[in-house]
């Protein structure tokens, strides 16, 4: 609990500390928890930034459901956001928002079969 990379989390009780834990990993897990959010990440991984149309284009996406999944890959800091104007671009994530956001997906791009 001590090395999970929350640096907001400083000096907390063993069971503050296991909380904020649980939050993290919760957080941190649940971005892969629907196959549209893993087919996004993937998209990105292989295929580089891109804008929503092309996420719905390409993945068979309403704009809805692309822009509800992206948004949720960006909140927990796998996916970039960059607005120039009304253009809006999505990547992926340059670094990751804690050692155990980087750990998890790491583990969920070694399974990918096309690695």
């Amino acid at each position: 609990a001590k090395n999970y990379g929350l640096g907001q989390v400083r000096n907390p009780s063993e069971r503050e500390a296991e909380r904020a834990l649980h939050g993290a990993i919760f957080e941190a897990a649940t971005a892969f928890g629907h196959l549209r959010r893993l087919q996004i990440l993937r998209r990105l991984a292989h295929g580089g930034a891109t804008t929503t149309e092309r996420i719905m284009e390409e993945l068979r996406m309403s704009d809805a459901a692309a822009s509800r999944h992206l948004d949720k890959l960006a909140r927990r800091g796998y996916v970039q956001v960059t607005r120039t104007g009304r253009s809006v671009t999505y990547a992926l994530a340059g670094s990751s928002k804690t050692p155990l956001h980087a750990q998890l997906f790491e583990i969920v791009r070694a399974t990918w079969s096309d690695n």
